[in-house]
């Protein structure tokens, strides 16, 4: 390969993977419930109560229980700054103060999309985040977090 063609080549390479990276940064996130859950929608101001434990109870008055990612997860990380301007370790702190003071139990953790969704689908009154692009029936939209 000719000099010129490498550096065409990396320039290339370093070019798509750049679209890549922006085209992944900037995917909405969808807050998701039950598809027979009470929550048809909630507002942004609703969501940040909820996940940041102060609303504990459904319009109906039954207890919300909470799905959230690993921390080891970008999706995670994303929410949260876009949600609360609060990194992980301001969340994990939140929820270590709601635990210690018996005002909260934290969210149950779990790897990827689809694995919130089937938590979704198994707990009427839960209510969690996904990549928008994961969205299908088997859960509802109650709120988009544009990018």
């Amino acid at each position: 390969m000719k000099p010129g063609n490498k550096i065409i080549y990396v320039l290339s390479f370093m070019l798509l993977n750049n679209l890549l990276l922006i085209n992944t940064a900037n995917a909405d996130i969808a807050i998701v419930v039950n598809k027979n859950s009470p929550l048809s929608s909630i507002s942004t101001k609703e969501a940040k109560r909820i996940f940041l434990g102060v609303t504990k109870r459904m319009p109906n008055g039954s207890g919300i229980l909470i799905i959230d990612y690993r921390d080891s997860s970008k999706l995670k990380l994303d929410f949260y700054k876009k949600l609360v301007n609060k990194d992980l370790t301001q969340i994990r702190t939140r929820w270590a103060g709601l635990v210690f003071s018996g005002k909260g139990i934290p969210p149950k953790e779990v790897n990827g999309n689809e694995a919130v969704k089937k938590w979704l689908r198994d707990n009427l009154n839960g209510i969690g985040y996904i990549d928008e692009k994961y969205m299908d029936t088997s859960i509802r939209k109650v709120l988009t977090i544009k990018n």
